[in-house]
């Protein structure tokens, strides 16, 4: 008990030591032409998206800054989704793997940013011990030196209103770009032989029962990406996100394919019944009813 109780101490002073040595803010002038510019990414396989939204406004608004996203292994080719490549430090499965890279890139000129409304232990500590000197977010933390307020917990909204407060300019309409590659490759896999895939719903198996089960309208083909049925063999990020970003619509119970969908601009029904959905776009359902609900509705509006 003593030894945990000590090991405690010596890490919270240790955490506490590298939060005094953090680079005070000077707010705006450290944000008038940043020498360098970081954004992290969170681990589940839906957090790249937030990340990548807010990095394109970044290169946007400061063009002569360096840029480097932090995010996982599996996630780096979706950068390539980016109108400019950021430089990346990337980690297998902890962003705890990241920091030696970190702190030889960063310094005390290095601002980073964390996009999302609620921060883990494991994304603090990286934060603390990253080598950055600025952390700027919405989150409240005692590694944040500069804490945005703003008013909803929605994406992309959330990430565009923290950039308005702090005088950066968001880029409201863009949307992540495939790239030819990736498509190229998505074609082959749903029409190997024309290359040209028909009009196609990307769905997963809870979500095409639950319409194929209800005799619901399904205009067009199913595609669906897990599960017993899954139709799509093991393909890369960059690929899956062409698949996704080339259908008619999304039908979803899983949360990373509710937030690709909307990330891609393609129309979206979720059915979020275990309460894991994050908050983007509109409000999925939470009931089986209400998913079908969703889906006429979609039908009648069209796509």
């Amino acid at each position: 008990m003593m030894k945990k109780m000590l090991g405690k101490l010596f890490r919270d002073s240790k955490t506490d030591k590298a939060i005094r040595n953090r680079k005070i803010l000077h707010f705006p002038d450290d944000l008038t032409a940043p020498a360098k510019l970081a954004v992290y990414a969170r681990q589940r396989k839906e957090d790249i998206w937030a990340a990548l939204f807010l990095m394109h406004s970044l290169q946007t608004h400061f063009p002569d800054a360096e840029h480097i996203l932090v995010c996982r292994e599996r996630d780096v080719e979706l950068a390539g989704m980016l109108r400019t490549l950021p430089k990346t430090i990337s980690y297998l499965s902890s962003p705890g793997q990241a920091i030696q890279t970190s702190r030889k890139q960063f310094g005390e000129d290095t601002i980073i940013f964390y996009p999302y409304v609620d921060i883990d232990e494991i994304s603090s500590s990286f934060l603390i011990y990253s080598g950055a000197g600025i952390c700027i977010s919405t989150v409240i933390d005692r590694v944040i030196n500069l804490t945005v307020k703003v008013n909803t917990h929605i994406q992309p909204e959330h990430i565009f209103k923290m950039c308005e407060v702090l005088g950066i300019k968001p880029d409201m309409h863009w949307k992540p770009s495939v790239p030819r590659e990736d498509s190229a490759k998505a074609n082959s896999i749903l029409s190997p032989v024309t290359g040209r895939a028909m009009p196609y719903i990307v769905a997963t198996t809870e979500t095409a029962d639950i319409l194929e089960k209800s005799r619901s309208e399904i205009p067009v083909r199913i595609l669906i990406i897990d599960g017993k049925r899954q139709e799509i063999p093991d393909v890369s990020r960059g690929v899956m996100a062409a698949i996704v970003g080339g259908a008619t619509a999304v039908a979803t119970t899983d949360p990373w394919l509710w937030l690709k969908g909307w990330a891609l601009e393609v129309p979206t029904v979720g059915f979020d019944k275990r309460k894991r959905f994050p908050n983007w776009g509109t409000e999925p359902a939470a009931t089986e009813e209400q998913f079908l609900e969703q889906w006429a509705e979609l039908l009648r509006r069209g796509w």
